[in-house]
């Protein structure tokens, strides 16, 4: 080693006189030249060799490791994080010595220092890490506040201009933050919601997400990670919501209930179609109200995500390449989003227009898509929300509109109209507008 990033046994040919115990002997010597080589060599070593890694830990290497992520030579720490990137890569033992060796502490102490390369290896070793499940609830515990801080909100664009604004390596440091909380989220309920209250973690998604689809970076993979973030964080999200929230949410109802029932009492039963309006119309009250200034979980049963999301999937359905497999993983919720009947819970006109337009993008390209829709009782909603146009306000002529040019080019599948007919529909029915 030069003192100036570069090993010189790397120019005369790779590691040919260094072997691994001589490699972990290096990693406790007083020369930090010394220290890098024996570092670099455990990182060239175990990239691919499980043996490798086996033998690494069985001669101590994690600990001494650990004891140089924040060594004052920058290099040293480059190629300690380095080599325990490879170390714990498809490796649970070594995952487990570590974390035993206190390395989650020595990491986020690492990932305070301004130098985006040893960043990136400090954000890879946690997604690593993440992947275990016997280890997400204490990387939650422990990460969560100062990754949030530290990567999440600066360079989400939260935390400045509003914009996002990064550098490739930065744009690696996110992706890998966003690919570890991937893992956590689906964790257990108290992870969960440990991610759902850290101050500043979904606020960053969401922005993160809607600055991204304004400037047409859909397909970006940390919007991927975030959306599905996102989606596993509303998992049980009812039920798992602390009781202020919950009373925040349901406030004007349950406030109310008593009044109610005795309103009820002699004119309708609960179970009418006039109760259940009535609690509809207290539903629709309270949810208008969280919603008019949402902060982090409460953006989670937020409408505006709601459309962010379904644009997103709107965006990524007309530039995917296999829309067969798409079509697969897709149909069948967001068939379920949408209203069949007059007494279905309704999404925003525009949510409904953005899922019908999902629809579309496949089924002009993948009968799969057009199949599906009719196995999961598509047709019937499609139709109900074509024939809705005359009867209700304005805001429905798109996704009326939307339904009809669906619904025709369905018809073009003609392998599918004895199914069609199986289930009471005529050509008029799909070619009419």
């Amino acid at each position: 080693y030069n003192g100036h990033g570069t090993l010189l046994t790397q120019q005369s040919g790779g590691f040919d006189d260094i072997d691994l115990p001589s490699a972990v002997k290096y990693l406790i010597a007083s020369d930090p030249n010394l220290q890098v080589l024996g570092a670099a060599y455990l990182q060239h070593k175990c990239y691919s060799d499980g043996n490798a890694k086996k033998q690494a830990r069985s001669l101590q290497a994690m600990p001494k490791l650990v004891k140089l992520f924040n060594s004052p030579n920058q290099e040293v720490q480059r190629h300690a994080t380095g080599a325990m990137r490879n170390l714990i890569y498809d490796n649970a033992e070594n995952k487990l010595a570590l974390v035993e060796e206190n390395g989650i502490y020595e990491l986020m102490r690492t990932l305070r220092e301004p130098d985006d390369e040893l960043r990136k290896n400090v954000t890879g070793i946690l997604w690593n890490l993440s992947s275990s499940d016997n280890l997400k609830d204490r990387l939650a515990r422990d990460t969560l506040e100062q990754l949030t801080d530290l990567v999440l909100v600066p360079l989400s664009g939260l935390g400045g201009s509003g914009v996002i604004q990064q550098n490739p390596s930065e744009a690696e440091i996110f992706y890998n933050s966003t690919g570890f909380l991937r893992n956590l989220s689906s964790a257990s309920q108290q992870t969960r919601q440990k991610m759902r209250e850290c101050h500043g973690l979904v606020d960053s998604m969401i922005h993160y997400v809607n600055s991204s689809l304004e400037v047409g970076k859909s397909e970006d993979k940390s919007v991927e990670n975030a959306v599905c973030v996102l989606r596993n964080l509303s998992y049980r999200l009812y039920d798992e919501m602390p009781p202020s929230s919950l009373q925040r949410l349901e406030g004007h109802r349950r406030n109310n209930s008593s009044t109610m029932t005795g309103e009820l009492v002699g004119c309708f039963s609960p179970q009418s179609k006039k109760a259940r309006e009535h609690y509809m119309s207290a539903d629709i009250v309270t949810f208008t109200e969280v919603s008019k200034d949402p902060k982090g979980m409460e953006w989670l049963w937020n409408p505006q995500i709601l459309r962010s999301l379904t644009g997103l999937i709107r965006n990524l359905s007309r530039h995917a390449r296999n829309k067969d497999e798409m079509s697969t993983k897709v149909v069948s919720h967001l068939i379920e989003k949408l209203p069949g009947g007059a007494g279905d819970k309704s999404p925003p006109a525009d949510v409904i227009v953005n899922i019908i337009a999902v629809l579309n993008n496949l089924v002009v390209e993948s009968p799969m898509a057009a199949r599906d829709i009719v196995y999961f009782d598509g047709l019937r909603k499609l139709f109900y929300i074509k024939k809705r146009r005359d009867r209700l306000a304005s805001d429905n002529e798109k996704s009326s509109r939307a339904a009809a040019s669906l619904l025709g080019n369905m018809w073009q599948y003609t392998k599918l109209h004895r199914d069609f007919k199986m289930k009471g529909y005529r050509k008029e029915d799909f070619l009419s507008l």
